[in-house]
Parts: structure tokens; C-alpha cells; sequence
């Protein structure tokens, strides 16, 4: 997409795409809305798809990182509690914590999630990407995915 033009001057391959997703990978219009809006107003983005026990997408957008995501299947507790949200690296240390923000920001329709954003002023874009947004129930990991650009 064309950096700096409003979505509707976009070129027919970033619809065309931008549409795919929506509808190849069941996602919700708002997740639509908000990945377009974010896809072209922002320099950099990383799209990462969850296929494991959790199934979903997410996009992180440089800057301030702002994570935009849903997920289609794998919240079987409509506890938000019992989830955790964190960027670790390849071998399993925490890098950042996303919990109390997201938790706030994420509500469960089980199996999946309503669609979310969040700004991480205290993250730099560089800090995560070639790491891993991991999802973890009760300290158990169900979804891990390398952010990759």
C-alpha cells in the first residue's frame, strides 16, 4: 500500500488483498476497518498469522507499536483473566509483558476474540520484531507466532 494515501486512492491490489484476508481468514469488518486504516498510514507493518491451538491474525505497526488483531479460535474460557500476552524471544525469555493492556482491550466471544487495538508507547518496533507474541491459559503456552517483517 502507498504510504501517506487515504485508502480509497489506494491501488486495486491493496483492496483486493486487504479483502482476501477479510474474507479467507473470517475475521470481522472492524479488523478489516482498522487493518487497512493502520496498513497504509504506517511505515512499517508485520502481519503474523496464529495456526496452532489458537487461530487468528495480528498486525504490528511501527512507531509507537500498535498491535491490531482477532482471533477465530482457541479462547475457551470467556475469562480474559486467564490469559497472559507477551513478547519473548527465541528462547523463551520475556521481553515485554502486553497482559494488562490487552486484557483490557480484548473481549472473548469463544472460541475467538472481538477485534483489538492497543498502543505500546514504552516499545520500540525494533524490540520486537524476530521475537515472538506468545499467548499463554493459566502459564501454558496454546499460541506462539515470530514476528517477522
Amino acid at each position: 500500500m502507498e504510504k501517506n494515501v487515504s485508502f480509497s486512492n489506494q491501488r486495486e491490489e491493496a483492496h483486493i488483498a486487504l479483502r482476501r484476508i477479510k474474507d479467507n481468514e473470517n475475521y470481522g469488518d472492524n479488523f478489516f476497518i482498522a487493518a487497512r486504516r493502520y496498513e497504509y498510514r504506517q511505515e512499517k507493518t508485520c502481519h503474523r498469522d496464529f495456526n496452532d491451538d489458537v487461530t487468528g491474525k495480528m498486525i504490528f505497526s511501527e512507531g509507537s507499536v500498535r498491535v491490531t488483531g482477532q482471533f477465530s479460535k482457541g479462547f475457551t474460557s470467556s475469562d480474559i483473566n486467564e490469559y497472559e500476552f507477551q513478547i519473548e524471544d527465541c528462547n523463551g525469555t520475556l521481553i515485554f509483558d502486553m497482559t494488562k493492556k490487552l486484557r483490557c482491550k480484548i473481549h472473548i466471544n469463544a472460541p475467538g476474540t472481538s477485534p483489538f487495538e492497543e498502543d505500546f508507547h514504552e516499545l520500540l518496533f525494533n524490540d520486537i520484531v524476530e521475537n515472538c507474541f506468545v499467548i499463554k491459559k493459566g502459564g501454558k503456552q496454546i499460541g506462539k507466532a515470530k514476528i517477522k517483517c
